[in-house]
């Protein structure tokens, strides 16, 4: 199999979903949630506001088709 290293930021999570990594982290208290899908063979991220991928993204995660390279969810903290 092929194995990654992927550094994360301190606070952060991550985890694999069909096999695509998916890294959350907190944002500021009071800021929207915001998704950024990196896909292979583009530079920039496609960005989402908001916590919903959408169903084409989705469907090309659930099917492994490797369009996807990574996922970056920023969810708003706690307000204090």
């Amino acid at each position: 199999g092929i194995s990654a290293v992927l550094p994360l930021p301190v606070g952060s999570l991550a985890f694999t979903l069909c096999q695509t990594p998916v890294i959350y982290r907190r944002g500021p208290a009071g800021s929207a949630a915001t998704i950024r899908v990196h896909k292979n063979g583009e530079a920039d991220p496609v960005n989402i506001q908001g916590n919903s991928l959408g169903e084409a993204l989705s469907l090309s995660i659930f099917r492994r088709d490797g369009s996807v390279r990574c996922i970056e969810v920023d969810v708003p903290s706690p307000n204090p």
